[in-house]
């Protein structure tokens, strides 16, 4: 039969190599490096955590760091006081909580 001739030559052929370029896998978003003395900034952390949580808005444990539950307690209490809802630690939000970030 032809077609064991075909099978044999076509057997006898080596596959071609192929490259295949993967995309890296994306990485995590470097932490920011806050300018200054990172110490106080922690404690101005500590402060806000605290007084958030002694006017309710937050539960989570004083760590001093500006972590996911510290944030939407943050967007409560500001939205709550008809600040601008940012998330983040404005000096409106320190002076909301009686808070002196000298």
């Amino acid at each position: 039969m032809r077609a064991t001739g075909l099978t044999q030559a076509i057997g006898r052929i080596a596959p071609k190599a192929v490259t295949v370029q993967v995309p890296a896998a994306p990485t995590a978003p470097a932490q920011k490096v806050l300018p200054g003395n990172s110490n106080r900034f922690s404690e101005i952390v500590i402060m806000v955590q605290t007084g958030l949580k002694a006017y309710g808005y937050f539960d989570g444990a004083i760590t001093g760091v500006v972590d996911a539950p510290t944030k939407l307690a943050l967007q409560s209490m500001q939205q709550a006081n008809n600040l601008k809802v940012t998330g983040t630690i404005s000096s409106e939000t320190l002076s909301e909580l009686g808070i002196a970030a000298n």
